[in-house]
């Protein structure tokens, strides 16, 4: 019974937390570097040193150490994302891009190998080029696009933190048409939301202005 409401739990918060990130995170930039910053760390925690397929199963694991690390880089980017706009979004792009290339490593292997995942000793050799590409990517992306790449970015690990927390099988076409649905739209919703901002701080012409003053 306990492991059970211990599932739904954890089922209802990656919903909560994905959705979160999916559909506002580059406007709540504090809150997608917490979310971002502790759902990578609980992965890179759990691929690297527990030889687990994700951050989630640290906690069906009981592998509470490290949650408690992970938890606290997520309180720490909370701090950063409310006071250092800029070295948010950098740090949004590296840890991002960190733990797509981790994910994508996976499946590669998976999918090369039919095999599950490698020993902790293992995957700390394997892993590391992807860390180093990975992150340097994401480094640069955030660097060169800003927002449009920040929303990307968030719209990915969103999906990815809904993905996870439902457990569905990458195998099945069915699995593809709701991630990609949800990815459509968090790109809608955030691209529609930075637009807006765009609108109002960009100054009228005189003509413009006396048509938003009803002025003949």
């Amino acid at each position: 019974m306990l492991s059970f409401l211990l599932g739904v739990v954890i089922v209802v918060l990656g919903l909560v937390i994905g959705g979160v990130v999916l559909l506002t995170g580059r406007r709540a930039i504090w809150i997608s570097l917490a979310i971002v910053g502790l759902v990578a760390t609980g992965n890179l925690l759990a691929v690297i040193v527990a030889g687990l397929n994700s951050g989630l199963d640290l906690i069906r694991q009981s592998e509470w150490l490290l949650v408690a690390i992970a938890v606290g880089v997520g309180a720490l980017g909370w701090y950063i994302g409310q006071t250092r706009r800029d070295v948010a979004m950098a740090l949004i792009g590296i840890v991002a891009g960190v733990d797509m290339a981790l994910w994508l490593r996976e499946i590669i292997q998976y999918i090369s190998s039919g095999a599950g995942p490698t020993g902790a000793g293992t995957a700390v050799l394997l892993n590391l080029p992807a860390i180093l590409i990975g992150g340097l990517l994401g480094w640069w992306f955030v660097r060169a696009f800003r927002d449009e790449a920040l929303i990307l970015l968030t719209v990915i690990m969103g999906v990815e933190i809904i993905y996870l927390a439902l457990g569905l099988s990458s195998s099945r076409a069915f699995t593809a048409v709701i991630l990609l649905s949800l990815a459509l739209a968090g790109v809608v919703v955030q691209y529609a939301d930075y637009l807006r901002g765009v609108k109002a701080q960009t100054p009228l012409d005189p003509i413009s202005q006396e048509l938003e003053a009803g002025t003949p």
